[in-house]
């Protein structure tokens, strides 16, 4: 039908199907919005004869028709030409990771405004976020408009905007660094709309998560907003970035240099105990102040220093969330003669940072010389208890051996379950050990 002139072709055409069933899919909705209303008429009452169902179909096609009448008839009033401009009221609240915004389609977050956000057109760049829209109240048509320039950084592509109940919209807004809590909304003080507030139900639920973050006090945005420039080691404003202790540029409102905090732990462990190979996972527990770290890199080092020229083994960027940063390290080969331990470091495109954390890193290897026996006498006569002295009689070669554990077993083969861990720790040397 979609393809005739007219609705005389269309009736025609109608009359020819043997049955409603041929109707292709949107037909129907096409017909009642060009007025086709013979045709529509038809329709509906041969639907009465074949038993086809086509209500919810003719429903839905009327309402969006009566809809656009009514909206056509709404402009006949010309103060309905002439949108009126609205801020939205909106609460905000905030966890360690995220800014939750509610905004209501109303001038005061008390007052009854519209019921729907029309044609809405939102924006999430790094530090602002906002969004445009109509709505209709009390036969009336305005325009919202939300513009906050942000306190700091969120990350656009985790964010997410969206309806929320009647005559509201929601809006998330991820944070860029977590663990840090905004003091504010907006970049600057003086920014802040009459009609925004606190979310003091969302800042109780949230509560106790936020009291392990840290309160920042300024921001590259806020210090922007007053003409200067953020420093991050004194978590401050100044004027220039002689007063930080860092290089005289500027990146985007902040002072720029090596990262102003490294990692302050890490902890790894060999899980191949094969010879001249290392891996594991190595998890590094990051910094509360992460502004400007892009990354972690790790080193094979000896106590806290990396070797001189030595290459680096694992480098991972900034995880989402709070969780330690981690990184898989495949080293084949022995590693270095004089490494006894694994470095990190935060680093960014100036450097790498000068605090740093490290954990030992030796290769694990199975031993290859296993106890020369094993003696033990039962000595307790109580039942249900077995007691006494175990002798060990230590390994010929204990080069690789750090210790003995002691499990039982079925005759000579396979252990069932051990009794104690380290039961005897030995140094190098043969003997007999108890």
């Amino acid at each position: 039908l979609a393809e005739l002139p007219g609705e005389s072709a269309a009736l025609a055409a109608l009359a020819d199907m043997a049955s409603l069933n041929e109707l292709q899919s949107g037909e129907l909705a096409m017909v009642i919005h060009r007025s086709w209303w013979q045709v529509a008429t038809e329709v509906v009452r041969r639907s009465h004869i074949e038993n086809v169902k086509v209500d919810r179909d003719v429903r839905a096609a009327v309402l969006s028709v009566k809809q656009k009448c009514e909206e056509v008839v709404k402009y006949l009033d010309p103060n309905f030409l002439n949108a009126k401009l609205v801020q939205p009221s909106l609460q905000w609240g905030q966890n360690d990771s995220a800014i939750f915004i509610t905004a209501k389609l109303s001038q005061r977050w008390n007052a009854p405004g519209a019921l729907e956000l029309l044609d809405p057109n939102v924006t999430f760049d790094r530090n602002f976020f906002g969004f445009t829209g109509t709505g209709e109240h009390s036969k009336n048509r305005y325009r919202y408009e939300l513009a906050i320039p942000l306190f700091d950084r969120i990350i656009p592509e985790r964010s997410k905007f969206s309806p929320a109940s009647v005559g509201r919209v929601t809006a998330t807004l991820a944070k860029a660094w977590t663990g840090r809590l905004w003091p504010r909304l907006q970049d600057h003080p003086e920014k802040k709309a009459s009609n925004w507030h606190r979310d003091m139900d969302m800042q109780e639920k949230f509560a106790d998560k936020n009291d392990q973050a840290y309160q920042a006090m300024s921001s590259a945005a806020s210090c922007k907003a007053e003409a200067k420039v953020f420093c991050l080691s004194k978590e401050a404003c100044v004027r220039d970035c002689q007063d930080c202790g860092r290089t005289t540029d500027v990146f985007d409102g902040a002072c720029v240099g090596p990262p102003a905090a490294g990692p302050t732990a890490l902890s790894f462990t060999d899980t191949d105990v094969a010879a001249d190979k290392v891996s594991g996972v190595v998890s590094i527990t990051r910094p509360k102040k992460e502004y400007d770290v892009d990354g972690y890199v790790v080193y094979w080092g000896a106590g806290n220093d990396k070797l001189p020229d030595a290459p680096s083994v694992a480098k991972v960027g900034v995880p989402a969330g709070k969780d330690a940063a981690q990184a898989k390290i495949e080293w084949e080969g022995p590693p270095p003669v004089t490494a006894s331990h694994l470095v990190a470091y935060a680093y960014n495109s100036q450097g790498e940072s000068s605090t740093r954390a490290s954990a030992e890193a030796h290769d694990r290897i199975r031993p290859t010389s296993p106890p020369a026996g094993v003696q033990f006498e039962d000595t307790n006569a109580e039942r249900g208890i077995i007691g006494g002295t175990i002798t060990i009689q230590r390994a010929a070669d204990e080069t690789r051996v750090s210790g003995y554990e002691v499990y039982f077993a079925k005759g000579s083969g396979s252990k069932l379950r051990r009794i104690s861990a380290n039961a005897f720790v030995a140094s190098a040397g043969t003997g007999t050990g108890e």
